[in-house]
């Protein structure tokens, strides 16, 4: 007699899902996906077993994984391995997905597939996130939020790139150009949404105006595409406001670059700062989406309440928002809200992908100075960027034989970009120029102590120069 297992024996099967190529080549979330469901199955359900179907063939037996499958653009059951998945569950079965964002990023299709899975008797289990238990009032709570601050995360960046797109088609930035200020270009209020013009429903009391723009990453402040579109669009909305109150005026934009609203507080930013000790009753401060200006609920509820009780007004241009209407303060709140748990998962992501590579041997976290990543046999590297080391070299050189500060050379790479190109000189104001020579220069001595072996392929400064430290600076 066979010991076999009952075919009514519910089986296990696990979900795994990425949105796109890089993350394919990055070879990173698949495998961290399929050890947490073949961890939660060993330590929750070790009596059953897994399923023998799988997708695509080559996985292991109860395994489906979409790879370069958005989970916004396509619907559960649109999707190759999560309609393959739908075809052979059956009821009583188990089937284990890391977290709600990666099965979902649409709220309505969320609560559709889990009805429906509910309804037949399937077990979903989200293993990072086990509170969403789609039996109990507070779990389907739980779970709904989640799925819609996935969708909204997939929202705003789809914002971000049309607005990105739009800046080109403008004109605002030249992705040729060095990095630095946008060229200044009329705005026009036909091209992106904008509230309709505001009416001062307070007395035209005397105030000031203070737009503020954020980016969080390096790559963002040097493209200048989300700066531009926020500058242009904070200004064009105090520029209304002015129009309804002229005893208002308009300070300077004020811009917090490669700063993080998550571990720093709106007054602890270079210029959140100086508007938190400048601010006075009948001021508002313009910012383009809640999230330019704050990724802590803490933080955000706050402060808003402190400016709102001091008789300081916020506005949110991209939503059409103010906090001087109570619906307004609602949606500041509950934005807060989102953008803090956005963050926060993001976070945990970040955590969960720095452990497994840890543990693989892989190299983790940001980039050292002076290296770069490639790709080689299918792999992300981490190698030296001898251009990088052969350009900080040439800013040592040039300072201990000079003595000029950082911003001196700044200035000079502008002018001398300014004299290859043929362009009007134009000096930059991102200081972030300035501290990126300095801490590559910092960095030099331990890299080059480090990288002995691979000296020969640096270049001396007298041949960077001669190949162009321009180019490799802007």
């Amino acid at each position: 007699m066979h010991n076999r297992i009952s075919e009514n024996t519910p089986r296990v099967y696990a979900l795994c899902r990425v949105s796109s190529k890089k993350q394919v080549l990055a070879d990173i979330s698949i495998p961290e996906q399929r050890a947490a469901a073949r961890r939660y199955r060993k330590e929750k359900l070790s009596k059953f077993r897994w399923g023998e179907e799988s997708y695509p063939e080559t996985e292991a037996n109860g395994f489906f994984v979409d790879r370069a499958v958005s989970a916004w653009k396509k619907k559960f059951n649109e999707r190759p391995a999560a309609s393959r998945l739908l075809s052979v569950v059956r009821p009583g079965d188990y089937v284990l997905i890391y977290s709600v964002d990666r099965a979902f990023r649409n709220v309505g299709d969320f609560g559709t597939v889990m009805q429906a899975m509910t309804q037949t008797g399937v077990n979903v289990i989200f293993v990072s996130q086990e509170s969403v238990n789609m039996n109990t009032s507070s779990g389907k709570l739980i779970g709904n939020m989640l799925a819609t601050i996935a969708q909204y995360s997939s929202d705003v960046k789809s914002d971000r790139a049309r607005e990105a797109k739009l800046m080109r088609k403008l004109g605002l930035v030249d992705k040729n150009k060095p990095s630095g200020e946008p060229e200044k270009i009329p705005w026009d209020e036909n091209k992106l949404v904008l509230p309709g013009r505001i009416e001062e429903e307070s007395k035209r009391v005397p105030g000031r105006v203070f737009p503020y723009i954020r980016c969080s990453h390096v790559k963002s402040l040097e493209s200048g595409l989300g700066l531009a579109c926020q500058e242009q669009a904070v200004v064009a909305y105090s520029q209304q406001l002015k129009e309804g109150n002229d005893l208002l005026e308009i300070q300077d934009v004020f811009a917090d670059e490669a700063v993080s609203a998550f571990s720093k507080s709106f007054a602890e930013r270079p210029s959140g700062r100086v508007i938190s000790e400048q601010l006075k009753t009948g001021d508002h401060v313009v910012v383009y989406r809640l999230d330019r200006a704050w990724r802590s609920l803490g933080d955000a509820t706050q402060t808003i309440e402190n400016w709102i009780s001091n008789g300081i007004h916020v506005h949110l241009v991209a939503d059409g928002v103010r906090s001087d209407d109570p619906f307004g303060r609602l949606h500041f709140y509950t934005m807060a809200y989102i953008s803090w748990v956005e963050s926060y998962l993001t976070s945990c992501r970040s955590k969960a992908v720095a452990a497994y590579l840890k543990k693989k041997g892989r190299p983790a976290g940001n980039t050292p100075y002076l290296t770069k990543k490639i790709v080689k046999n299918n792999k992300k590297q981490l190698v030296l960027d001898v251009d990088r080391i052969g350009r900080a070299a040439w800013f040592k050189d040039l300072k201990e034989r000079t003595g000029m500060t950082y911003e001196a050379m700044a200035e000079y790479i502008a002018r001398e970009y300014a004299k290859r190109s043929g362009k009007k000189y134009k000096m930059t104001e991102h200081p972030f120029d300035f501290r990126r020579i300095e801490k590559d220069v910092v960095a030099l001595p331990k890299m080059l102590e480090t990288a002995a072996a691979n000296m020969a392929d640096v270049p001396t400064p007298e041949e960077l120069h001669s190949r162009g430290v321009i180019k490799y600076m802007l």
